[in-house]
């Protein structure tokens, strides 16, 4: 069974990894005992090519006495780092040396911008009470904002460093403590209202409610600069807090 699934995985790879592997495990599979071992080389760009990280990369796996190197270049961010977490629990007897470097193709930041806020907005853990913005400038992304948890700061990290064309994320994010309270109410006001009642569970939703230090902000896109004043003066008068900072977007 488990050489019907290597088989049937070879047909996944990149033909030069294919070849080499078979050319390698062929007296095995021919009976034959005193086969030489696979090359822990081969094994782990097999290991990097099923997990697509060689695909559209240029990237090396090199043997150096008992160091595995990675050398060349890799899309993103994250292909670098699960490149170098494989490699080492593939090669466990040896030590991994990271010399791999990101070179994205060349992508315009707003297009960068624009897939890093829509991998953060269809987040599951991005709800009403975070507000997080990215801008990129030759693919240096930086993320500002605020979030409820540790956690989100580490996670919507980790999207932008799914995205092609990032180079470097510089994490501005900010954590939300102490007024949860303060901000629930606040959010409960505004989803009263009769033109946004419904939707505050929605992916990505029209407010967002931010509470810090007394003061409560909020941020997102609506269609109507009056209706922005109009939930800022409500929200100020009915939860007691000190001001409410209006930045909601809506058309010119």
């Amino acid at each position: 069974m488990k050489t019907g699934r290597f088989i049937s995985s070879l047909f996944t790879l990149p033909l030069p990894i294919v070849f080499a592997l078979v050319s390698i495990t062929a007296p095995a599979f021919a009976g034959e005992s005193n086969n030489p071992a696979i090359p822990v080389t081969k094994v782990v760009q097999y290991r990097l090519a099923k997990a697509n990280i060689l695909s559209g990369s240029k990237m090396n796996v090199v043997l150096r006495g008992r160091d595995i190197v990675l050398t060349g270049a890799v899309k993103t961010i994250y292909d670098r780092r699960e490149a170098a977490k494989l490699a080492r629990s593939t090669a466990a007897n040896y030590r991994v040396v990271d010399d791999l470097t990101v070179a994205p193709p060349p992508t315009k930041d707003s297009l960068i911008e624009a897939e890093v806020m829509h991998r953060i907005e269809r987040n599951t853990t991005y709800t009403v009470f975070d507000w997080a913005m990215a801008h990129s400038k030759n693919g240096i992304v930086t993320l500002s904002g605020w979030v409820r948890s540790p956690f989100n700061v580490v996670e919507y990290q980790r999207q932008a460093e799914h995205v092609v064309g990032v180079r470097k994320v510089v994490n501005d994010l900010s954590v939300e403590l102490g007024y949860r309270e303060l901000a629930r109410r606040a959010m409960r006001i505004v989803y009263r209202q009769g033109m946004l009642i419904g939707y505050s569970l929605r992916l990505d939703p029209p407010v967002h409610v931010i509470a810090v230090d007394g003061y409560v902000i909020l941020e997102g896109k609506i269609y109507s600069s009056s209706v922005g004043n109009y939930l800022a003066s409500v929200v100020g008068f009915r939860t007691g807090a000190i001001r409410v900072i209006d930045k909601l977007q809506s058309p010119a």
